[in-house]
């Protein structure tokens, strides 16, 4: 999955990026473990090195939060907000869905 790679490249270039963009990146790396998890879209399309991709994708950008005393509370997004995210995530993935109104 092209989102993978792109997750997996971004702790590195963490700098370039503020600690709310990390934060909002750790929570899509977050969703997207979630869709592995219970086999969005289908199991089968989740093999071993995407899942420990996800998992070190995930411990990367935790470490780089924790480096810069990033507190979870300060980068939670309000829940509409959240919901953007969660569709995006589920967009990328090619998931069916409808959205609520």
């Amino acid at each position: 999955l092209m989102l993978l790679e792109n997750f997996s490249s971004l702790p590195v270039k963490a700098n370039f990026l503020s600690r709310k963009e990390v934060a909002m990146i750790q929570r899509r790396v977050i969703l997207t473990g979630l869709c592995a998890a219970f086999g969005v879209p289908k199991r089968e399309a989740w093999d071993l090195a995407q899942l420990r991709i996800v998992q070190a994708t995930f411990e990367k950008l935790q470490s780089y939060l924790d480096r810069t005393g990033t507190r979870t509370n300060s980068w939670e997004p309000e829940s509409s907000r959240f919901h953007l995210e969660v569709v995006a995530i589920l967009n990328l993935l090619e998931v069916q869905h409808h959205l609520e109104h």
